[in-house]
């Protein structure tokens, strides 16, 4: 079980009463009966829940849901799946109250409640990062980053940044996890809520290195008051600041708050926290006392096999071959090996999962779509079938001719457009070549024939890392773009080579572009149109956050490029920044773009292409 497990079911249950809360609309259905019928069992529901009766209210759940959608009430449908999930959730059935969960938010999606549309992914990006899939946890945070209240009414914006600073320090994300914990920090004036941030964001600046700004954190928090009333936290902090300390400065003495912290643990019955404890007295102990280390890491195995904690485990064992002798170390290895493999295939199967229960409920909705408009206008469509069946026969044979001839006369222009794409490329690269890469290697030749190598033997090593990152670039911008299957790995390494400590890149809604129906062309033009706008940012905006949206519809995709750099001048679109360019591509795949520039907000580049 995740060791954040507790902390997310009190959240869980937090968002569950507020959605109850949260101000009933007008039904929709036309008898007033079936609204009051709707109203009453929400808040049987509400009543079964708080004195603990979750059998009955599971099934009054149900009942709620056959009768939302018995009267066709958007509002209760979503309802109903948000109770059946939470009440699934508290049963410890993922599968199940992801399920509902998603189905809620569809509903919620199409009736523009984004109050409850916001409360509902929440829940369904903590049941993701509790089950190990923080990938794909912070995508959907990360979506619902634009439904959550700004006045973080309940405590759900600090909730939702908290969920993102878990994941992307699960992730090693750790400078990341420091942006979202300070911005929970800004959303909550909770002491104890603020303490568990400020605790969890000195170990992320510990992880980092940067050791003087997590001692500094961690010890003043040790100064807290709360700390006398959170003992599991005080525990922490103190394991905390003494190894943040010891790391920075190896002295031994700290070896005793370490153990203090270790006696606190056991005196509060915080196996988790034991864990932490003996593994950080393993890397005390590992140089000067070997025996001691060896012990503390059987006591951090033992302790994780007690609790089923596969990944601290696997953390135990990993000591263990280091620190016994090679008969017992190659014991541990076979384990370590063994449980390494299950633990990935785990990973990816939950991955698997939550992505296979979203694709269903969408394809599952389709195809109910289709199935109602189908009832509608079959005794229609026999009708014409039979007086207009010869007049189709004759259609569909000139649509295949027409076919046929369209399809020859697109191969041959799109035969055309590729040699005139290679023979552009290979004047580009030339030109690269000749107006980067030679004039910097005939410089460092010339300083290399007159100068004093010896003495000027940075300056030259440096020059040689210039070129090296230029024919880095060169090749990067002008290597082959995989269009099947592995298209989204190959925007996803994209966005990863300009994704850095000083810009952060957050991408919403990729996961639910189907680029399987989009046609190679398009893709390659978006590749290559992303890859410009990067760039330019890279060179030119100085921003510290860009946001790239997918929105994708049956037939058009649409893409928001946002950051928070200094802007363009209207006179630099074209001549300085390439952006003609950029236009010229989405116009030849009869797209629509439109920039927005402004100094102190950034640019915003809209663009829509027809699927």
């Amino acid at each position: 079980m995740n060791r954040y497990y507790f902390s997310y079911l009190i959240l869980f249950c937090l968002l569950f009463i507020s959605c109850n809360s949260h101000e009933t609309p007008t039904s929709s259905s036309p008898f007033q009966k079936d609204s009051l019928d709707l109203k009453y069992l929400t808040q049987r529901i509400e009543d079964k829940i708080e004195k603990n009766e979750n059998e009955l209210a599971y099934k009054h759940g149900i009942l709620l849901k056959e009768l939302a959608y018995k009267t066709e009430n958007k509002f209760f449908q979503g309802k109903a799946h948000a109770v059946l999930g939470y009440l699934n959730l508290i049963q410890d059935h993922y599968d199940s109250a992801y399920y509902h969960y998603n189905e809620a938010k569809e509903i919620f999606l199409e009736v523009k409640d984004s109050v409850n549309l916001a409360k509902v992914m929440i829940n369904m990006s903590m049941i993701q990062s509790n089950q190990g899939d923080y990938a794909g946890s912070e995508a959907v945070a990360t979506e619902a980053l634009q439904y959550v209240p700004n006045s973080n009414q309940n405590g759900f914006l600090n909730a939702l940044y908290n969920n993102l600073a878990i994941c992307s320090n699960e992730q090693h994300n750790y400078q990341e996890a420091i942006y979202w914990f300070e911005k929970a920090l800004e959303s909550t004036q909770d002491p104890q809520v603020r303490s568990v941030y400020r605790n969890n964001m000195g170990v992320s600046y510990r992880y980092l290195k940067d050791f003087d700004k997590s001692i500094s954190i961690l010890s003043e928090l040790q100064k807290d008051s709360i700390l006398s009333s959170n003992l599991n936290l005080k525990a922490k902090v103190m394991d905390n600041l003494a190894f943040a300390q010891w790391e920075a400065t190896g002295d031994r003495s700290l070896g005793k708050p370490l153990l203090d912290a270790l006696a606190l643990r056991e005196e509060i019955g915080d196996k988790y926290g034991k864990i932490s404890s003996h593994y950080h007295l393993v890397q005390f102990y590992r140089k000067h006392s070997p025996s001691q280390a060896l012990s503390h890491a059987q006591k951090m195995l033992k302790i994780s096999e007690e609790l089923n904690s596969q990944s601290d485990r696997l953390k135990a064992l990993k000591v263990l071959i280091e620190l016994e002798n090679s008969d017992k170390a190659k014991k541990y290895a076979i384990q370590f090996t063994s449980l390494q493999d299950s633990l990935l295939k785990a990973q990816n199967l939950i991955k698997d999962k939550f992505a296979k229960i979203r694709f269903d409920t969408e394809k599952n909705r389709e195809e109910n779509q289709y199935l109602r408009a189908e009832t509608a206008e079959q005794k229609l469509e026999i009708e014409k079938r039979k007086n207009y069946l010869i007049a189709l026969g004759f259609i569909l044979l000139l649509g295949a001719i027409i076919t046929w001839a369209y399809q020859r006369i697109q191969k041959m222009k799109h035969q055309k457009k590729i040699t005139e794409e290679i023979h552009k490329t290979e004047a580009k690269i030339s030109q690269k070549v000749h107006d980067e890469l030679s004039n910097n290697i005939y410089q460092l030749m010339t300083h290399f024939q007159f100068g004093d190598w010896e003495k000027n033997k940075s300056e030259f090593l440096e020059k040689l890392e210039e070129i090296y990152k230029l024919s880095r670039d060169i090749s990067r911008e002008n290597q082959p773009i995989e269009i099947d299957e592995n298209y989204p790995d190959e925007i996803l390494q994209l966005v990863a080579t300009y994704k850095n400590q000083q810009t952060n890149i957050i991408l919403s809604g990729f996961e639910g572009v189907n680029w399987m129906k989009i046609n190679p062309e398009i893709k390659i033009q978006f590749y290559k149109t992303l890859q410009e706008l990067l760039t330019n940012m890279k060179k030119h905006s100085q921003a510290s956050l860009v946001v790239l949206s997918f929105k994708f519809e049956k037939n058009k995709l649409d893409f928001l490029y946002s950051d928070n750099g200094i802007g363009i001048q209207k006179n630099e679109f074209i001549s300085k920044n390439g952006m003609q360019n950029t236009e010229n591509r989405i116009a030849k795949i009869n797209g629509a773009i439109s920039f927005v520039s402004d100094q102190s907000r950034g640019l915003k580049v809209n663009i829509s292409i027809p699927i």
